[in-house]
């Protein structure tokens, strides 16, 4: 089926859509930033400084601006324009009723006649 080339171009495509190359990069400062405050400090010091948003890293800040930047440019979608195809595509997709040719009675009449008797059957 598909080469481990594709497989792996298809989850990063998905991750990147997803938005979880964020994640992925604010686990990796985290990480980071504990292992750095725990040099000087106790595990649980470091922990607490890590995750308390006083002391971020450069990383985190380049995580925020990449979020912040990327929602910014999501909200400017044109969603007029986006309404006015979805109602000009759907006009294509529907049959109007007063051309459907099931609602006309000729056509039903023919279905409404009981079915014929099975034939005998021999002995």
């Amino acid at each position: 089926m598909f080469s481990w080339l594709t497989k792996g171009f298809l989850v990063a495509a998905l991750v990147l859509s997803l938005g979880f190359h964020w994640a992925v990069l604010q686990s990796l400062a985290w990480a980071d930033m504990a292992v750095n405050f725990s040099k000087d400090n106790s595990v649980a010091t470091a922990l607490a400084k890590t995750f308390d948003g006083k002391h971020p890293c450069k990383m985190c800040n380049l995580v925020a601006q990449g979020k912040k930047a990327e929602r910014e440019s999501q909200s400017k979608l044109d969603v007029k324009k986006l309404d006015s195809f979805l109602a000009a595509a759907a006009t294509y997709f529907f049959v109007p009723l007063k051309q459907n040719p099931l609602s006309q009675v000729s056509v039903l009449s023919a279905r409404i006649d009981v079915p014929l008797s099975p034939p005998p059957r021999l002995g």
